[in-house]
C-alpha cells in the first residue's frame, strides 16, 4: 500500500474514540511523516498532551472537543451540506461506498472523518485524491479554524497539513472536479455558505 495511504489509515485511528494504545497511534504516524513538515510538529506536541494522561481523562477530552461543538463534530456531511436533503443522499452514497469496499462503518454516521479516511484509503488513487479534496479537506479547513483549545485539535492540524501536502488540496478546495463529482454523485455544494454551523445544533440531529 502507498505510504500517504497507511497514514489516512493512521490518522483514521488517530479520530477515533481513544483507547489504550492511542499513544502508540500517535508514535506511529511520527514514524511515517517527515520531521521537517509542520504536521510532525502539531503530532509530537499530541504527544506530550496524551502521555501521563489516564484513558478516562482521554476520553473526557475527546468528548468535550469533538462531541460538545457541533461546529467541530467530527461527520464530514454535516460541514458540506449542513442540515440540507442533500446530507441525507450524501449518507447514502457513502454507506454504498463503505460496503463496496468492505469496510463497516462501526457505530457511528457513514460520514464520520475516520469512515472517510479509511474509505480514502481504501480506494485507487484517483478516487481517494477527489474524495480527500472535495470533502474531507474542506470539513478540515472548517473544524480547524474553529478549535483551537485542548490537545486533540492538534491531530486536526497534523491532518490538514498533511491532506495539503500530499493531494494538493489548496488547488480545488472550492472546485468540484470531474473525478469528484463522481465520487461524490454529481453533488455541487458551497461549503461557505452554511452559516447552520453558527447556531450550535446538537450532533447527529
Amino acid at each position: 500500500m502507498n505510504t500517504k495511504f497507511q497514514v489516512l489509515k493512521l490518522f483514521a485511528s488517530l479520530l477515533r474514540y481513544p483507547g489504550r494504545e492511542y499513544a502508540s497511534t500517535v508514535e506511529s504516524l511520527l514514524d511515517e511523516l517527515d520531521e521537517s513538515s509542520p504536521a510532525h510538529t502539531a503530532l509530537n506536541e499530541l504527544l506530550k498532551f496524551v502521555r501521563g494522561k489516564s484513558r478516562l481523562q482521554l476520553e473526557e477530552e475527546f468528548t468535550h472537543t469533538f462531541d460538545i461543538n457541533a461546529a467541530v463534530s467530527l461527520d464530514v456531511g454535516f460541514h458540506l451540506f449542513g442540515l440540507a436533503y442533500k446530507r441525507g443522499e450524501f449518507l447514502v452514497k457513502v454507506r454504498e461506498a463503505l460496503r463496496e469496499a468492505g469496510l463497516n462503518e462501526g457505530t457511528e454516521l457513514p460520514d464520520h472523518l475516520p469512515n472517510l479516511l479509511e474509505l480514502a484509503a481504501a480506494m485507487d488513487e484517483e478516487r481517494a485524491t477527489a474524495l480527500v479534496q472535495e470533502c474531507i479537506f474542506p470539513a478540515i479547513q472548517r473544524m480547524t479554524g474553529v478549535v483551537t483549545a485542548g490537545g486533540f485539535h492538534l491531530a486536526l492540524i497534523a491532518l490538514r497539513v498533511f491532506l495539503d501536502e500530499h493531494f494538493r488540496c489548496v488547488v480545488l478546495l472550492f472546485e468540484q472536479s470531474d473525478e469528484a463529482r463522481a465520487a461524490t454523485g454529481d453533488y455541487v455544494y458551497a461549503p461557505m455558505e452554511l452559516d447552520e454551523l453558527q447556531t450550535g445544533v446538537a450532533r447527529h440531529e
